[in-house]
């Protein structure tokens, strides 16, 4: 192939060393030709160039397709993906900036040249050129027609679309919805007027006002799930069910609250909504205009607003704050079960218990104590029972089986004669005199030796505390011993 713009001749091979050659031609007769190669795995089997841009596009035995600037032959610019065997054809329209390529399972491919991406895909066997692969290809760029030959011709004509853009002269938007069913595209505007457009030409088909007697801004609107009605909410929580073929009221259901709408979805014949308080309201579809609307409030588990909402088969439904909490409910019991955070790890829901210590007296069974936390207004106020406060004692070790009984070296303790049964009666003695007074601090002192080293057991080995405890029941031993004998002196 040559290109006159860079007078060069170029040519490729499925070769790996000189998958492509570009040859400069000599200006004068006296020049040296000077040729450039391009080293490619599998080889090059088609390629193409652009002059306006200045590039070579090519293809392979490897389903890539490659795009090289002419001067630098080390590596391409960029690599488009997405054919599945070899590229056997290339070309480029200039006018269009595109390229069409083919591969040997005749998968037709449109790709943009200056984003990268694919615009077009024709599949293998949406070409009805048989079960051989194309083997030859002539692209028309002016008429955009692509002609294909195995042992059938086949010709394919590039259609041109014009974009068509919807004008309004409302230029507060709120909402946009797509009706399947009808092909037409509704929008919503703050003032309150509804429009429907038809998407394939652009027209506007009618238009409406959802408030009759003063202009109120619109805040939420949603289709019916058999998109035969739409489902508007104003600024005032008054929600409306619309015929938007002919701008006829269905239906108006009064909210209590009285407070901005968010955000509405319909599902199981019931109408969910959210509002500046936080929590989720759902009315009932009723079909008769005589009966009474059932409506039932849900309890509220965001702490900010609720600003997004959706459902999942018509059983669960998701609701998402401001925070970042995404709430999962239950839809026919209206109970929270689960909540997520972007940065927080996934976590049950479950109602936070506080307690406030105080120095207050502990309340008595079945008071119940309200926690005062500083909460903002809107959130929910936790009850609790506080704990009683008990004072933890240590526990004191067990003491040693040698220390049970008591006994002093001249054998067992004896009751003093005055005090046998029968006895005459002695003399009262002051029981606070000098003499017991030591006596008895001596003895509390023993015994206070003793719980020290019960208490030191830990710290001691067996060994030392053998020899600690039985030096310790000596001593008390000896003590009482002498206290007893003190007493039988004195008697």
């Amino acid at each position: 192939m040559y290109i006159p713009q860079l007078n060069l001749v170029a040519s490729c091979t499925p070769a790996e060393k000189s998958a492509m050659a570009l040859t400069s031609l000599p200006l004068h007769n006296i020049g040296k030709l000077q040729s450039a190669l391009i080293v490619l795995r599998k080889g090059i089997l088609c390629f193409d160039y652009s002059p306006e841009m200045n590039i070579v596009v090519t293809g392979g035995y490897d389903p890539l397709i490659r795009i090289w600037n002419p001067y630098v032959t080390n590596s391409p610019i960029t690599q488009l993906k997405g054919h599945l065997t070899a590229v056997t054809h290339i070309m480029i329209n200039r006018q269009k900036k595109t390229i069409v390529s083919i591969s040997k399972d005749k998968n037709i491919r449109v790709w943009d040249l200056l984003d990268h991406f694919c615009l077009q895909s024709i599949h293998g066997r949406n070409v009805p050129l048989g079960n051989c692969p194309i083997s030859s290809v002539y692209y028309h760029q002016h008429q955009n027609i692509l002609i294909c030959a195995t042992y059938k011709i086949g010709l394919f004509f590039g259609a041109e679309f014009t974009e068509v853009e919807l004008k309004t002269q409302e230029p507060l938007l709120c909402c946009a919805l797509y009706n399947k069913i009808f092909k037409q595209a509704v929008s919503g505007y703050y003032s309150g007027m509804v429009s429907v457009w038809d998407v394939m030409t652009g027209q506007k088909i009618m238009e409406f006002t959802t408030t009759s007697d003063q202009a109120l801004e619109m805040t939420a609107m949603i289709f019916d799930p058999p998109e035969r009605r739409i489902i508007t909410a104003l600024k005032n929580g008054l929600i409306k069910l619309w015929n938007f073929n002919n701008g006829a009221c269905l239906m108006e259901i009064p909210f209590e609250e009285k407070t901005e709408t968010n955000c509405i979805f319909y599902m199981n014949h019931r109408i969910f909504i959210t509002d500046w308080t936080k929590r989720v309201t759902w009315y009932r579809d009723s079909k008769d205009e005589n009966n009474i609307i059932e409506c039932k409030h849900w309890k509220s588990y965001h702490a900010e607003d609720i600003l997004s909402m959706d459902g999942y088969a018509n059983r669960l439904l998701v609701t998402c704050s401001s925070n970042g909490d995404i709430v999962l409910w239950y839809v026919n019991s209206g109970q929270a079960f689960c909540r997520f955070n972007a940065s927080e790890s996934p976590l049950a829901l479950v109602p936070k218990r506080e307690f406030a210590m105080s120095a207050e007296p502990p309340l008595q069974s079945g008071e119940v104590k309200k926690v005062k936390t500083h909460q903002s207004e809107g959130e929910n106020k936790y009850w609790a029972y506080p704990r009683r406060q008990s004072t933890s004692k240590a526990a004191l070790p067990m003491r040693p089986t040698s220390a049970k009984t008591l006994a002093s070296p001249s054998g067992p303790i004896k009751r003093p004669s005055s005090a046998a049964f029968g006895s005459q009666t002695t003399k009262p003695q002051a029981a606070w005199s000098s003499k017991n007074i030591m006596k008895g601090n001596n003895l509390l002192r023993s015994l206070g030796m003793l719980e020290s080293a019960l208490l030191r057991k830990e710290s001691l080995s067996w060994q030392e505390e053998i020899k600690a405890t039985q030096r310790s029941v000596e001593k008390v031993s000896g003590d009482v011993h002498q206290e007893f004998g003190s007493l039988r002196t004195d008697g």
